[in-house]
């Protein structure tokens, strides 16, 4: 449980600001932009890098980084904490239109390292891009992930004003039983304040997904 928690804590430092839009930003940058004069100095698998630049690689490299001035090993995370953050684990020779990748080829051997150590699968063959399995709590993480995103997004756009009270409230109880739909109904009885409302359901769903999960 510490390490899923840390993990899912960890795992999108490296997003750049505007997330998926930023990353695709500082990609275009190099693939079409001013970035285009430095293609000629860099080895291909360091221009794949970031002509698919990835947050989650990104927040490999942050963790394992070492900064000027700190200990050597960066952050000092567990092999399993590092693993349980890496969704893709795979070059970005590998990324695909997706531009889904694990690590920068700066990191490589450091996830090779961690894979070894823990007895992590090689999908790949010998003298190919490197491509693992997952470590098995990244599914973990993943559902965690999946459940935050989709139910903040609901109480996000509600307090953007995308969508009506009504409708946040609609889109919620479509997780619920009729069981629970009564309890949520008691608890408004008492708990008039929209926004207290809307943060209630998010918080209980949460909860239900996880123990679905």
């Amino acid at each position: 449980g510490a390490i899923v928690s840390a993990a899912c804590l960890a795992h999108d430092l490296g997003n750049p600001p505007f997330g998926h839009s930023g990353e695709k930003a500082i990609s275009t940058y190099f693939s079409e932009g001013k970035g285009l004069s430095l293609k000629d100095r860099l080895l291909p698998m360091e221009w794949e890098d970031l002509t698919h630049f990835e947050g989650n690689a990104n927040a490999f490299r942050l963790l394992t980084h070492q900064f000027e001035g700190r200990r050597k090993g960066g952050f000092v995370m567990t092999y399993s904490t590092l693993a349980s953050i890496v969704k893709y684990p795979y070059s970005s020779q590998l990324a695909g239109k997706k531009s889904k990748f694990g690590f920068f080829i700066t990191e490589e051997k450091d996830y090779q390292q961690i894979a070894d150590e823990l007895g992590i699968k090689r999908l790949s063959e010998k003298n190919t891009p490197l491509k693992f399995a997952r470590h098995p709590l990244v599914y973990l993480v993943e559902a965690a992930d999946d459940i935050c995103y989709q139910m903040m997004d609901i109480e996000d756009a509600y307090k953007l004003k995308l969508l009506t009270p009504r409708e946040a409230h609609e889109l919620y109880m479509l997780f619920l039983t009729p069981k629970q739909k009564e309890r949520v109904e008691k608890v408004f009885s008492f708990v008039s304040d929209g926004n207290e409302q809307i943060a209630y359901l998010r918080a209980t769903i949460i909860g239900i997904l996880i123990k679905e999960c």
